[in-house]
């Protein structure tokens, strides 16, 4: 299992409100899913009154009582390592689990999946939650993949997507990112670059909306029938994404061909050869609408590293939390009846925030990646 030994503990104020902010630290966590920057990695998921903690390597773990000085998780054995074989996975690299999500007493992994040789997709697993062993099987596995030397010469597993939520009737949503072959975003029968909604009892899928670069913040309000999600740009462009009605067309939001930001390659001069051609290619236009793409909510410039989002409360009902990697930042968004930003507030965590649960409307669970470490606000 994993120890965490709590280290830090203050009261702090985000917006308005007042929280009790605990940090505990693990030395058990070596494995990060973005290894020039990412300690140790994992996801959190509550359910049924426990704490769930799967790691970037597959290893799951769970607790019940978070409310002592020492967070004790027990592992529960599975099958993942018989799944999941190549060597690659399990070293200190970017293709690791990139989501834990629990729904109707099934545990669900998403991962990053060999299909061939040099060839990865985003996938996800599904087992029976049972305390004693998890016997995982492949419930979605898409046919296509992505090759480290596909036609754009890029290739990059951090930008793969990965998370799961709820949707309606027997449904989830799924997120995927184009792993760095950005044509992809943009091709309807291709799965990379899309927001899908996935049959849970079948596997079968349909695309909700594509054009999306990295998107790893996801969340759907059942009650107003609107999918709320965050997207990591190139160098700046960080997005927040509203898709209203999602069910009732596919929506297209630009990627790559509009963004707020630049290739990364700019760093060498637009007038590169490199640049020139990737340019022709993926333009990046400074406007989404204009050239019939959905406009992002909020866009960053720079770029933050946004990652995942919870809605605050319930009597909140259109206040988010949004965490950042980069910045290392907590961001609080107050949106109006017609989901129009009124009023925004941050706090410096001062650590890369990999994943946010709600577990009540009183208490918020994240996972820290730079030490690592679990961390609790508490409202007061």
């Amino acid at each position: 299992g994993l120890i965490f030994l709590q280290y830090f503990d203050e009261e702090i104020e985000i917006g308005e409100t007042s929280y009790n902010l605990k940090k505990f630290n693990t030395f058990q966590l070596i494995n990060g899913v973005d290894p020039t920057y990412a300690f140790g990695s994992s996801y959190v998921e509550f359910y049924n009154d426990n704490l769930f903690l799967a790691t970037s390597e597959g290893k799951i773990t769970f607790t019940k009582n978070l409310n002592l000085k020492k967070l004790i998780f027990k592992e529960i054995e599975s099958n993942f390592k018989k799944i999941v074989k190549y060597d690659k996975f399990y070293d200190y690299n970017d293709l690791t689990v990139k989501d834990l999500f629990i729904f109707r007493n099934k545990l669900y992994l998403s991962y990053s999946n060999l299909v061939n040789e040099g060839c990865y997709n985003t996938s996800i697993l599904v087992a029976d939650l049972n305390f004693n062993f998890l016997k995982f099987k492949k419930f979605f596995e898409p046919k296509d993949c992505v090759k480290k030397n596909n036609p754009d010469l890029e290739f990059n597993a951090v930008q793969s997507g990965g998370r799961m939520f709820q949707f309606k009737e027997n449904k989830i949503l799924f997120t995927t990112g184009d792993y760095r072959y950005r044509k992809l975003a943009q091709d309807l029968n291709s799965t990379f670059g899309k927001i899908l909604e996935i049959d849970l009892e079948n596997g079968d899928y349909k695309i909700v909306s594509y054009g999306h670069r990295n998107p790893q913040g996801l969340y759907y309000d059942k009650d107003k029938n609107y999918i709320i999600s965050t997207e990591h740009g190139p160098m700046g462009g960080d997005e927040i994404n509203i898709n209203f009605e999602p069910s009732k067309n596919i929506k297209n939001f630009g990627w790559p061909l509009a963004s707020y930001g630049e290739h990364y390659s700019i760093k060498e001069g637009k007038d590169k050869p490199i640049n020139i051609k990737k340019y022709e290619k993926y333009p990046l236009y400074k406007s989404h609408k204009k050239y019939g793409f959905e406009e992002p909510k909020k866009y960053f410039v720079p770029s933050i590293g946004i990652s995942q989002l919870i809605k605050v409360d319930s009597n909140q009902n259109e206040t988010f939390f949004i965490t950042s990697m980069k910045a290392k930042t907590i961001f609080k968004f107050k949106f109006d009846d017609q989901l129009n930003i009124i009023d925004e507030s941050k706090f410096l965590i001062d650590e890369r925030v990999r994943d946010i649960i709600k577990v009540n409307d009183n208490k918020i669970v994240m996972f820290l990646e730079n030490t690592p470490s679990l961390a609790i606000l508490e409202k007061r």
